[in-house]
């Protein structure tokens, strides 16, 4: 290739590289900016849990789980003050039950994370592993229920 063809080829993938978007978003997935605190909330939710999940049965990592597991307790109970965004399409007359109902989950929830960060201060990594099994279904049911 000559130099001349080589120079050429270099700037058509400038140009294209340049002229590319940084980075993809799904056309339905609301810009971070246009989300709720609930919503940002659970992002980091399901961030943390995805770290206490590789953390939580291992011994040297006791303190990195008590810390996430902590911070899991605070995003839950800022969220239990927010309202789910699928209240909206709840009948009028059944947007007290549902919100009760929401809030029992998200208390539900931090009772399971009190008795994971009992079990981290203990220093039972089993009883800590077991424990967080259930953490896994929070997500799936309180979305079936709740988003």
């Amino acid at each position: 290739m000559t130099v001349r063809k080589r120079a050429l080829a270099l700037s058509a993938v400038t140009v294209l590289c340049a002229a590319a978007p940084v980075g993809f978003q799904d056309p339905q997935d609301p810009k971070e900016e246009d989300k709720t605190k609930l919503e940002l909330q659970m992002k980091e939710v399901n961030s943390t849990l995805r770290t206490l999940r590789r953390s939580v049965g291992d011994e040297e990592k006791l303190a990195e789980s008590l810390k996430l597991t902590r911070r899991l307790q605070v995003l839950f109970t800022e969220s239990r003050a927010e309202k789910p965004m699928m209240l909206a399409e709840i009948p009028e007359g059944e947007q007290a039950k549902f919100l009760v109902d929401y809030q029992k989950m998200m208390v539900k929830v931090s009772k399971d994370l009190l008795d994971l960060e009992m079990a981290l201060l203990e220093g039972d990594v089993e009883k800590a592993s077991e424990l967080r099994k259930p953490v896994n279904n929070w997500k799936r049911d309180g979305h079936k229920q709740f988003k």
